[in-house]
């Protein structure tokens, strides 16, 4: 089963029972494939490809960025930059937005906080 790795829980998005996750475009990206979920090298369950959008980095929403990772439009640009080393003046890579949804939800979370 193939891997996606994350290095961080931005916005705590791995607690919803869905999930997005901003990437660059790859070719082991298929809809109603099963992935293994990591965080920090750490398989905490695993999630189905349930839908994705290519996204070029310049047509991201303010919306999209808070929900992907907490943050405004220009930090979303700054840690996207950061994460894959993109370079000013190169054109940037495709980028595709996953969503994705647990297999069986993974995380035991009080009912008072839902």
């Amino acid at each position: 089963m193939e891997r996606i790795n994350f290095s961080y829980n931005w916005n705590n998005k791995l607690y919803s029972k869905c999930f997005i996750t901003y990437r660059v475009l790859n070719s082991r990206f298929r809809i109603e494939a099963d992935y293994d979920i990591f965080l920090k090298d750490k398989h905490i369950g695993t999630a189905k490809l349930v839908h994705y959008q290519e996204i070029p980095l310049n047509k991201v929403t303010p919306g999209i960025a808070y929900i992907d990772t907490g943050y405004d439009l220009k930090e979303f640009h700054s840690i996207v930059a950061k994460m894959y080393k993109l370079e000013p003046g190169k054109p940037p890579p495709r980028f595709v937005l996953l969503f994705l949804r647990w297999n069986e939800y993974p995380f035991n979370i009080s009912k008072e906080l839902t």
